[in-house]
């Protein structure tokens, strides 16, 4: 009787296992009809590049999903994210070359709908043949930036430069004692390039570890192209899974699955909200000071070449609406510590842009009064990037700005 029982336990779990597998796969081939196998991430399109620390892929392209919607993302055979542009320009084409990190690359909206994008489409309604190239990449800071202008804007001939200066992220980016707060044996501490004030009047560029951070790449691309990770990183059903517990984590008011995550100590809630402290730390001022020497460097560059330079703010979404505003406050002992009202970061990249006389616009006091007055929302919550509404709201006070301060021809 025992060996009946232990015979019929078998086949039950083995009926049980033909079943599940079956629903399984099921569930695999349903999904792959609804979502392609090339639904990727970020991360997976950033190369290792000996001089900015990283690059996108040429010819990349893969679905951006996230709880809020799902992006078409492609990047040109130049490796960026934008149609392709010729090297030559056209007598009388006026270039634009717009500078920044993940708000510029907007992967988080199509294409057509993105700043530079909508830029083009502004601007050249009101003014001569307009051309507007887009070099922004996720997680640069201003140094790269800089670089990114110095090694691949500067061929396009540019007659003006814009750069998106997001101080939420810029500002620890280019300090690495505040980015080694947030990351350890990350490429964006090891393959990051930074500017090391040595006394002169343009710093030292620190090299980047492309050796290691190759290593890590190639390895990291090994282990996804096995059998395993094959099977894995190309499941739609696993993609649902993680993409359910996003949305149920959005559902829940938790927005802290993003790239900046949430702080876990002192240190990196400095390194996360310090620019927006009622007062300075000493790390943020040496920072600005590193930051100030970048755009003298990129100043320096674009009169080089001729053009013209306008920065300009990129606000975060706590910068703009209140309940994150207060979020964020709560998680300090001391709400006083915080200014966020105030925004101390944007005052003082004004100021500092000011003393160098780099064109300057503020985005910050129109996205506020879209968001509080019109009830206008600009941010993808589950990402804390701008969406259509922002990026057009964006694209429409910079571009407002430049035909109004004539830096654009008829």
């Amino acid at each position: 009787m025992a060996e009946v029982r232990s015979k019929n336990l078998i086949g039950n779990l083995i009926l049980i296992s033909i079943s599940v597998s079956v629903s399984l796969l099921a569930a695999e081939f349903v999904l792959r009809m609804a979502f392609p196998v090339f639904l990727g991430s970020v991360v997976e399109y950033r190369i290792p590049h000996p001089v900015m620390g990283w690059s996108l892929e040429p010819d990349a392209s893969y679905l951006y999903k996230i709880p809020e919607t799902t992006v078409h993302v492609s990047y040109n055979s130049s490796g960026w994210r934008d149609t392709a542009h010729s090297i030559s320009k056209e007598r009388d084409t006026f270039r634009i070359v717009v500078l920044g990190d993940s708000f510029m690359e907007a992967y988080s909206v199509e294409l057509q709908n993105s700043f530079h994008k909508r830029l083009e489409k502004i601007v050249g309604q009101e003014a001569a043949d307009v051309e507007v190239i887009n070099l922004g990449v996720g997680g640069y800071g201003t140094l790269q930036e800089y670089l990114s202008l110095v090694e691949f804007g500067s061929e396009y001939k540019p007659d003006l430069v814009l750069l998106a200066f997001f101080a939420r992220n810029d500002l620890s980016n280019n300090s690495f004692e505040l980015e080694s707060s947030l990351h350890v044996e990350s490429i964006k501490i090891d393959a990051r390039p930074f500017l090391k004030l040595d006394g002169s009047v343009d710093g030292i560029i620190s090299s980047v570890d492309y050796a290691g951070a190759k290593k890590r790449y190639d390895k990291a691309k090994a282990q996804q192209s096995s059998f395993p990770g094959n099977v894995l990183s190309r499941s739609a059903l696993v993609r649902t899974i993680r993409l359910a517990a996003r949305s149920v984590k959005h559902s829940l008011g938790d927005s802290t699955d993003n790239d900046w995550g949430q702080a876990e100590t002192a240190r990196q809630h400095l390194a996360l909200h310090g620019s927006n402290y009622c007062k300075e730390p000493p790390e943020f001022a040496d920072s600005w000071e590193i930051t100030a020497r970048i755009f003298q460097r990129l100043k320096k560059q674009t009169d080089e070449l001729g053009s013209r330079l306008l920065v300009f703010s990129v606000p975060a979404l706590h910068e703009v609406d209140t309940a994150e505003m207060h979020r964020i406050a709560a998680t300090v002992p001391d709400s006083a510590m915080m200014c966020i009202e105030d925004a101390p970061a944007i005052h003082r990249l004004r100021d500092t842009l000011d003393k160098l006389d780099i064109a300057y616009v503020d985005l910050l006091p129109t996205f506020r009064s879209a968001s509080r007055d019109d009830g206008l929302d600009l941010y993808w919550v589950s990402d804390r990037h701008w969406n259509e509404s922002g990026h057009s709201l964006a694209a429409d006070v910079v571009g407002a700005a430049l035909l109004d301060r004539g830096l654009i021809p008829d």
